[in-house]
């Protein structure tokens, strides 16, 4: 193979390559761009907006979980479908969920709602994120396990941080 045709061939392969690995780059950028607005909007720590999206999707945008009773949990933060009347009178559709800022604004403003109902018991608001707000021993249950899944993602995702400062990446 000439050196020509080499050349072009590593070209035509670096830009096969490169293009999604700089789509997925500018994606992650503009999502930890989400994450920050979001909570600096709502005045929700970024950390648990970070650690619930982590939990609730393992940070996929698409994905989409149906619940038993039929309502569908969307996008990285997994919005429940029943949020979608209200969310209607600030003009959000559920295919605005899939839109990965959207999303994460929605969930920041589920957890911020959650703060405020909770009287700023940051655990409690967490609990309710996932299994609402109902008075029973059951969902006071979930509520307390779900705040302490999320509490160990915090921790995980602190710990990932410090070491990557540690060895001088980004976290």
């Amino acid at each position: 193979m000439s050196k020509e045709r080499r050349t072009v061939s590593l070209s035509l392969l670096v830009r096969e390559w490169m293009t999604p690995v700089l789509l997925l780059s500018m994606a992650i950028n503009v999502r930890a761009e989400c994450f920050q607005q979001a909570a600096d909007y709502y005045q929700v720590p970024e950390i648990l907006l970070r650690a619930i999206a982590r939990h609730e999707s393992g940070m996929n945008p698409e994905a989409l979980h149906v619940n038993a009773n039929g309502s569908r949990d969307i996008g990285l933060m997994q919005i429940n479908t029943r949020w979608l009347p209200e969310l209607a009178h600030m003009g959000i559709r559920e295919q605005d969920l899939w839109d990965p800022c959207t999303n994460i604004f929605v969930g920041a403003w589920v957890l911020a709602n959650n703060l405020r109902r909770s009287k700023g018991d940051v655990w409690q608001a967490v609990g309710a994120y996932n299994a609402g707000w109902r008075e029973s021993p059951v969902h006071d249950r979930r509520r307390a396990d779900y705040a302490e899944r999320i509490k160990r993602m915090v921790r995980k995702l602190l710990t990932s941080a410090r070491k990557a400062a540690a060895s001088g990446g980004a976290g």
